[in-house]
């Protein structure tokens, strides 16, 4: 059932109540060997792409793949892992959407994230910048 639900939310790139119960999984030993060594390192690796192969609402399963487990709802990486300062290479959550901190400059969070980059539908990985306030947790694996 849940491949079948994966299945029709890649390929509709739709978000349903079973598709946000979902979590992504991958064999951490592949991940180490064929990754870069930090999650920052990861996600700076996918800028101007897609990986997630989702048109919508894919910043939280864009980190899932990052972190090579993890919830596909942004909100839900609030609870991820344990609490961290904001800094390199902690997991920012905003309230609807996740990204990794590159660097904090003075008031701003520097954040690289999925589903940030162009227009609706065909958005890629990115980098942005938002006010520390607008953030609900920092996290880390």
């Amino acid at each position: 059932m849940r491949i079948m639900i994966a299945a029709s939310v890649v390929t509709f790139g739709i978000m349903t109540s079973a598709h946000a119960e979902l979590r992504y999984y991958i064999d951490q030993d592949v991940l180490r060997k064929n990754e870069a060594p930090t999650l920052l390192h990861r996600a700076m690796q996918d800028i101007g792409s897609n990986p997630t192969g989702w048109s919508h609402r894919w910043c939280g399963r864009q980190m899932a793949i990052w972190v090579g487990e993890g919830p596909n709802l942004a909100r839900d990486w609030a609870h991820y892992g344990k609490p961290a300062a904001p800094k390199p290479g902690a997991i920012g959550v905003m309230n609807g959407h996740v990204g990794v901190v590159k660097e904090i400059q003075g008031h701003l969070v520097i954040l690289v994230s999925g589903n940030h980059t162009g227009k609706s539908g065909n958005r890629k990985v990115g980098i942005g910048s938002y006010s520390i306030n607008q953030f609900i947790a920092f996290r880390e694996p």
